[in-house]
């Protein structure tokens, strides 16, 4: 989460340049030459990930019978498979205009899905909680 979360930081401060739909998020997103951090902050959530794979493939776990949960969980895979795919691409200095626009799409996909599976667990463990 906290890969996540420096990752949408950085990437929205580096994205100022190019893109101005956050331009109000300026005065409270980090200063400076950002571009390390988000590449530092892009390898870690891209091992987490390979890590949280390796542990879904070897481990069994309970799958939820929610339909939604799991729609929105499949969408934040493949959202931040894209992600990491487009970043990858643009470090390697192999990504053109449209991958540029790719990753910031995701990355703005990224925090819609943060807002949907937070509103999972807020439906779930709302109904426990009021009980």
């Amino acid at each position: 989460m906290i890969s996540v979360t420096l990752s949408l930081i950085t990437g929205l401060r580096v994205s100022l340049l190019q893109y101005d739909h956050f331009s109000f998020l300026a005065p409270v997103l980090p200063q400076g030459k950002m571009h390390t951090v988000h590449y530092y902050s892009g390898v870690t959530l891209a091992l987490a990930s390979t890590c949280f794979i390796l542990y879904r493939l070897t481990f069994e776990h309970k799958a939820t019978n929610n339909k939604y949960h799991r729609s929105v969980n499949w969408f934040g895979y493949v959202v931040l498979l894209v992600c990491l795919i487009s970043g990858f691409t643009r470090w390697l200095d192999l990504a053109n205009v449209w991958l540029s626009t790719v990753h910031y799409l995701s990355a703005i996909a990224i925090i819609l899905f943060l807002i949907l599976h937070s509103y999972v667990y807020f439906l779930t463990l709302g109904k426990k909680i009021s009980r």
